[in-house]
């Protein structure tokens, strides 16, 4: 991975799972920023909701196989109008037909239950840098086909305003809450 700004809205972590930092502003917001930071591309509009939501482009190095990768995403416009953010999660499918997806199961040391993708959608959003005054480390547990765990994963992030951080690392199955073991 480069240091270069990548301008996409989800960022690859691995197998097909992507994060993103997204912001939700009210819908008639105006997003102000210079010229040459304008990302139209990032921005999705949802009439239903009444919002829109602008995602942050970010800065990705590291490797996860060489100890860890981090997400140094960027606020693009003024954050006045942001009502709050989220870390989205993404999962593709790792093959179309038939439609399949890798088993990613999260879980957080605060929870009694783990949680994951539902059928019906591929997303799981996160607050982040808004409704809570830090992110709680979030574990991931990948698991193989064969149905055997494959490995875990830990996120952490800080962040201010729309500029934000956020770790991938490997984990040992003892640094992972019990209730995602099982």
């Amino acid at each position: 991975m480069g240091n270069q700004l990548q301008i996409k809205k989800f960022h690859e972590l691995f197998h097909g799972l992507h994060v993103a930092l997204k912001a939700t502003l009210p819908l008639d917001a105006e997003i102000k920023c210079s010229p040459e930071m304008t990302f139209g591309e990032l921005i999705e509009i949802n009439k239903d909701r009444n919002v829109k939501r602008a995602c942050m482009p970010a800065v990705v190095a590291g490797d996860l196989k060489d100890g860890g990768r981090i997400y140094d995403f960027k606020q693009w416009f003024d954050p006045t109008p942001v009502e709050f953010y989220q870390l989205c999660f993404q999962l593709k499918p790792v093959s179309k037909k038939p439609l399949k997806f890798r088993e990613v199961v999260f879980g957080r040391a605060s929870e009694d239950k783990p949680f994951g993708f539902r059928a019906v959608s591929p997303y799981i959003n996160l607050q982040f840098m808004s409704r809570t005054e830090e992110f709680e480390p979030l574990f991931c547990r990948v698991v193989a086909d064969s149905g055997k765990v494959e490995y875990y994963q830990i996120f952490a992030g800080i962040g201010e305003d729309g500029n934000a951080y956020v770790l991938a690392v490997g984990a040992d199955s003892n640094a992972v809450p019990a209730h995602l073991r099982n």
